[in-house]
C-alpha cells in the first residue's frame, strides 16, 4: 500500500507549495489509500521500516535524470508522511528516540548525497526531528523565539536558515 501511496499521481505535488506540509496534506487528503494506511495502527511503523531501510545512495545508480528528480522529493515526502502520523500520537521517550536516532543516521546518508538530496531535504528532516522532538517537550525553551518554533512547527515557515541548523544540531546530540 505504501509502494502505492508513494507513486501516486499527485504525491509529489506537496513541493509546489510554499508550504510543503500543508500542500503534501492536500495532496493526499482525498487519496483514499493513504487515508486506509493512516487509519491503521501499525501505519507509522510500517513508514518508519520502509524510510529506515531506504538506501539512499541508491540515488548514484540511477540514470535517468527523471529518476533522480523524484527520488529526493519521495524521501521529503516519507519524512512528510511520517510528520503527519506522528502528530497526535503519544510516542514513548523510547520511541522517540528510537525514531530520532533513525532520523539523523538518515540525515547523516543526505549529506554524503548533498548534492542530489538536500533541496528541500534539511528542512523536511528538520520539520520531522523538531515535530518529535516537540512532542517529547525537548524543544521547548531551546528557542529565542517561541512564535519561530510554533511556526516552523505549524506549517515549516522560518524566519532564517540559523533555525534550521539548531534542530539539525540537536538532532545530533541524541
Amino acid at each position: 500500500m505504501l509502494e502505492l501511496i508513494l507513486e501516486y499521481l499527485f504525491f509529489l505535488d506537496y513541493g509546489l507549495t510554499d508550504d510543503p506540509f500543508s500542500g503534501f496534506q492536500r495532496s493526499l487528503e482525498t487519496f483514499n489509500a493513504y487515508k486506509e494506511l493512516k487509519s491503521r495502527d501499525e501505519g507509522l511503523n510500517i513508514i518508519f521500516d520502509h524510510y529506515s531501510n531506504l538506501d539512499f545512495s541508491q540515488i548514484n545508480q540511477l540514470k535517468v535524470s527523471a529518476e533522480i528528480g523524484k527520488f529526493s522529493p519521495r524521501i521529503s515526502g516519507l519524512e512528510l508522511m511520517m510528520t503527519d502520523f506522528s502528530l497526535g500520537r503519544n510516542l514513548s521517550m523510547e520511541e522517540s528516540e528510537q525514531f530520532l536516532r533513525v532520523v539523523s543516521k538518515k540525515y547523516d546518508e543526505k549529506l554524503v548525497n548533498e548534492h542530489e538530496l538536500m533541496g528541500r531535504g534539511k528542512l523536511t528532516t528538520a520539520f520531522l526531528a523538531a515535530n518529535i522532538m516537540n512532542g517529547q517537550n525537548s524543544l521547548k525553551n531551546k528557542f529565542q523565539s517561541e512564535e519561530e518554533l510554533n511556526r516552523f512547527l505549524s506549517n515549516i515557515r522560518i524566519i532564517s536558515n540559523d533555525f534550521i541548523e539548531e534542530i539539525l544540531n540537536q538532532l545530533k546530540t541524541i
